[in-house]
């Protein structure tokens, strides 16, 4: 697992699964979570350098909780490449429309547009249909086909912008999570190619 995007932690979960597993990592929460009262937000976990972090803030607040989704962006060193990951968390179905997650998404593309590394942009969008706009956007969507990662719905996903897929089954997705999450997490492996390096990245 040389790099993974978390969504919805907190710092002590972070840190724990960052010192049992012996990654860096970096974690920015976006607000308090309306039921466990306590801080929470999307985390990036790295066996690579980080040499740069920024928290983002996304448009639309959810009506009821009056709360802002963020996403959490590091730039990660691979063998002398760089590489800008973004852990991301989109509005709900319920309290966002799907212009209203596009618009979320622009945001990290407006962030992405200021670097020249790749992009891995990974998460739970809370929608499949995301995907095509990604798409529109130059981005490659390797878990497309991985199927239902929550109940009946195929919500999280990975998108790489200069990176290349080793094959069609270089994608995929943890079945037994043992309890860990409602969801089920996907991976990709994918290649950075000046140097050539190959990379894996889970959500």
């Amino acid at each position: 697992m040389p790099t993974s995007s978390l969504q919805e932690m907190d710092d002590a979960g972070v840190e724990q699964i960052a010192r049992a597993l012996k990654l860096n990592y970096i974690y920015y929460p976006g607000a308090i979570h309306p039921t466990r009262e306590r801080y929470f937000g999307p985390a990036i976990l790295t066996r690579w350098p980080i040499t740069e972090t920024r928290k983002l803030i996304l448009p639309h607040e959810a009506w009821g909780r009056r709360q802002r989704r963020d996403v959490t962006a590091a730039t990660i060193m691979v063998r002398g490449s760089c590489l800008r990951v973004y852990a991301v968390h989109l509005e709900t179905q319920l309290k966002a429309t799907s212009k209203q997650r596009e618009d979320q998404v622009d945001v990290v593309l407006a962030d992405a547009g200021t670097t020249t590394c790749p992009i891995v942009i990974a998460g739970d969008f809370n929608s499949k249909g995301i995907g095509r706009y990604l798409e529109r956007k130059g981005f490659a969507w390797p878990t497309e086909n991985v199927g239902k990662t929550i109940t009946v719905f195929s919500w999280d996903h990975i998108f790489a912008r200069g990176l290349e897929l080793p094959d069609s089954a270089a994608a995929g997705k943890v079945l037994e999570v043992h309890g860990a999450s409602d969801h089920r997490p996907v991976w990709a492996t994918l290649l950075l190619t000046e140097p050539h390096t190959r990379t894996a990245l889970s959500q």
